[in-house]
């Protein structure tokens, strides 16, 4: 019972940056809800991007001019399943965190800047395509 009083007062003394949910961590108020709207609206193209990727990915792996960079893929680039595996694994992975994360800036921003990698890929993509 004599413990309760010293609990609160450690509780007190904490840093406010230690609190979850502090302002250094999330937006605050309604900010951070529309940022986790953004983010979730994010995730989502990103995998849209994702589905794209791995289609080109599987439709590319026959065409001799086709090198795949990734050296994971690479080595099991002639087992669709195993792309399959590979690909869909760590994008939705990548996507549980970041809708885990999707109220914290650092997620938004990496989110954004990770969207336009994708958006890079997929243009590569369509002048891979063209030329065939």
């Amino acid at each position: 019972m004599s413990d309760a009083p010293a609990i609160q007062g450690i509780a007190a003394a904490e840093p406010p940056s230690a609190r979850r949910g502090h302002r250094s961590q999330t937006c605050a108020g309604s900010g951070g809800s529309a940022r986790g709207r953004r983010v979730i609206l994010l995730a989502a193209l990103l995998a849209i991007a994702n589905a794209f990727d791995l289609t080109f990915t599987l439709l590319a792996r026959h065409h001799e001019i086709f090198h795949e960079v990734n050296p994971i893929v690479r080595s099991v680039i002639d087992s669709a399943a195993a792309v399959l595996a590979f690909k869909i694994g760590l994008a939705g992975f990548g996507l549980a965190v970041i809708l885990r994360f999707r109220r914290v800036l650092l997620t938004e921003v990496l989110a954004w800047a990770t969207c336009g990698v994708y958006l890079t890929l997929l243009v590569v993509w369509y002048h891979f395509f063209a030329v065939l």
